[in-house]
């Protein structure tokens, strides 16, 4: 089982000292894949994502298009209704959940196994594309296509 967990929206450095390490893999490590916020286009945190170098990658924190609210189109029910603005971690953390299972698709067809948690977060990481943000870590965005790679590769 795999776990693909939302860092939160609390603008929060997890590395802090208030925190006395509950966010230090060093001291204790749950297996998740933690998510953080960033922008579309700039790879660089979202300003209300939480941060810190136990966020493992990141994804769009914001313009994600989904269904519910009717802002961007309300033609029919509910069940037909699309909005734009969607964010926040809890918008994030599905595209890199896509990412994961595709990954464990492929690990399954071809090892004839799935990815065991801490392989799957390395993966993801290893192979993603940096984040620009100076000032608060979220992690790399992953790249599906590099990760695919690597891991037909053998990792």
């Amino acid at each position: 089982m795999v776990c693909i967990e939302a860092g939160a929206n609390g603008t929060q450095d997890l590395d802090d000292p208030s925190w006395e390490g509950v966010f230090d893999r060093n001291l204790r490590d749950s297996g998740a894949v933690m998510v953080g916020a960033g922008t579309p286009t700039g790879r660089v945190a979202e300003w209300f994502t939480n941060y810190g170098s136990r966020m493992d990658v990141h994804a769009w924190g914001s313009e994600i298009v989904t269904t519910g609210y009717g802002d961007l189109y309300r033609g029919g029910s509910l069940q037909t209704e699309y909005t734009s603005d969607f964010g926040g971690t809890s918008g994030a953390s599905p595209m890199v959940t896509g990412a994961a299972l595709c990954l464990q698709g492929i690990s399954r067809q071809v090892y004839g196994t799935h990815l065991p948690p801490p392989l799957l977060r390395r993966l993801l990481n290893e192979t993603a594309v940096p984040h620009l943000d100076p000032v608060k870590e979220i992690g790399p965005r992953p790249d599906l296509g590099a990760a695919v790679e690597r891991l037909l590769e053998g990792l």
